[in-house]
């Protein structure tokens, strides 16, 4: 019987173990939260030191604006038709009848929107829910349509855009979300914007600045 080889052993023996398997990384649950809810946690997190915001008033609170988006909603239907089913229904108090009515045709007439209210190819209340980093987000467009190179998102408002600036940076992360959506489901490029019954217009945050801060968020 041959003698063992000590030289072969003694090598085996001094030899380092071979290394551990590697543990794979275990990815960070996918938190779901609503658009509003995600929105409203960028923007505190752009603006740490912003103060809550103050309610807005009573005509165009939440129940003001369900109602102006109940009129711009059935785009077949003439608006005053509209508004004399929410009168029949009792769903509208008739002393806001008139301000609703005036906040509906000044929305319906605006340039961003008006091309959009007579596209067949528009969709109104749009539902979506999407992947955006860490987190399911799920939301309701108001209106959204085609534009000449891609898609253009509007969100209906009330009044005049607020002086608080934490709702308007929610407002514009809000659109951006949005605008990430309709790109993610529908295709790009896509445009957002806030259209007040002003007049006014407030711009989606920068697809960029959506990114940054979604990236810093903790799940």
């Amino acid at each position: 019987r041959p003698e063992p080889d000590l030289d072969a052993v003694l090598s085996v023996l001094s030899s380092p173990p071979p290394p551990a398997p590697a543990v794979p990384e275990i990815p960070p649950p996918v938190r779901p939260v609503p658009a509003t809810a995600l929105a409203a946690e960028l923007a505190a997190r752009r603006l740490p030191g912003a103060s809550p915001a103050e309610p807005e008033p009573a005509a165009f609170g939440a129940r003001f604006g369900t109602l102006l988006h109940l009129l711009l909603e059935r785009r077949s239907v003439p608006l005053e038709e509209r508004l004399d089913t929410l009168l029949e229904l009792g769903l509208l108090d008739p002393s806001l009848a008139p301000s609703l009515l005036s906040a509906a045709r000044a929305l319906a007439a605006h340039p961003l929107v008006e091309p959009l209210l007579a596209s067949p190819d528009s969709l109104s209340e749009w539902p979506f829910t999407v992947r955006l980093g860490r987190f399911l987000v799920t939301g309701k467009a108001d209106l959204v349509g085609p534009v000449p190179g891609g898609r253009r998102v509007v969100d209906f408002k009330s009044g005049r855009p607020p002086s608080d600036p934490l709702v308007l940076m929610q407002y514009r992360f809000q659109l951006a979300i949005y605008a990430r959506a309709v790109e993610l489901v529908l295709g790009g490029p896509v445009e957002a914007a806030a259209v007040f019954a002003s007049g006014d217009v407030l711009p989606a945050a920068p697809p960029s600045l959506l990114d940054e801060t979604l990236a810093v968020l903790t799940v």
